[in-house]
């Protein structure tokens, strides 16, 4: 199968991170112009497997790093309570979490078996 096109690429990787980010294949569809999601993605992400599910995973671990550093925002500012209960447990769940977090050890690896910044590499707001 021929690689794909710089266009394909940049295609799969926006329409993975509107899935991710929870957008129905009919909004995607209709986003980009398409009166048929089955013909618009089905065919090209069968087409393009494994760039798909690479790029999709770059899109989850975005979104997820997104989720925790909003949570972790939000129960920091929970720290500042007046309510003592609520600093508490905030501060059991920020520190649960830290431990959590070096417990794992996880070495962050992109599609290519490279460091996840080459993943990351010019990937802007727009993309995600």
């Amino acid at each position: 199968m021929a690689e794909p096109t710089t266009k394909t690429t940049t295609r799969i990787a926006e329409v993975a991170a509107l899935r991710v980010n929870g957008s129905s294949w009919d909004t995607i569809a209709k986003q980009y112009g398409y009166k048929n999601r089955d013909t618009a993605f089905r065919t090209l992400t069968r087409m393009h497997k494994d760039l798909w599910r690479a790029e999709y995973e770059t899109a989850r671990a975005l979104y997820l790093d997104e989720i925790e550093a909003e949570a972790s925002l939000t129960l920091r500012q929970l720290l500042r309570s007046d309510d003592d209960r609520i600093k508490q447990q905030a501060a059991a769940s920020l520190l649960a979490h830290c431990a959590k977090l070096r417990a794992q050890k996880i070495e962050l690896t992109g599609a290519d078996g490279g460091p996840v910044v080459k993943v990351y590499a010019g990937v802007d707001d727009t993309r995600v």
